[in-house]
């Protein structure tokens, strides 16, 4: 099912580091746009999400379905930690798809742009992204 992203919106979910690992790549299930997606990991603080770790190239004009999203340089993860993974468009048609409600999503408004650090969000819901981080 996807859900909406509007353009003035980061929208964050919360995943717990499997293993100790690099990761170089982010991918997340999107719909087509003539706009762009890219993508971020933040740090988690106190269940929220912090500080920025890592970031993404732009995607411009994607099909619908899984998309990669190179990070400009890899991030070290750690085992048991909480990430926040990011996703940001440009595109008022931006849609992510979801795989249920038993996740973390936090959101808060910012034109895009450069990735804010740290990040303040203002918003929350328990929708699980289709969203990860890999090496």
């Amino acid at each position: 099912t996807p859900a909406p992203l509007s353009r003035a919106w980061i929208n964050a979910c919360r995943f717990q580091a499997a293993s100790n690992m690099m990761v170089s790549t982010m991918r997340a299930k999107v719909a087509a746009i003539p706009g762009k997606y890219k993508c971020a990991i933040y740090s988690d603080i106190s269940s929220q999400p912090s500080r920025l770790l890592g970031s993404t190239a732009e995607v411009s004009n994607p099909a619908s379905g899984w998309q990669s999203y190179p990070l400009t340089s890899s991030v070290a993860l750690t085992k048991g930690s909480y990430y926040w993974l990011a996703i940001w468009s440009d595109d008022a048609n931006a849609r992510v798809y979801y795989s249920g409600n038993n996740g973390t999503l936090r959101w808060g408004r910012y034109n895009y742009g450069t990735w804010p650090d740290p990040i303040s969000t203002t918003g929350g819901s328990s929708l699980n992204y289709c969203i990860y981080a890999t090496q």
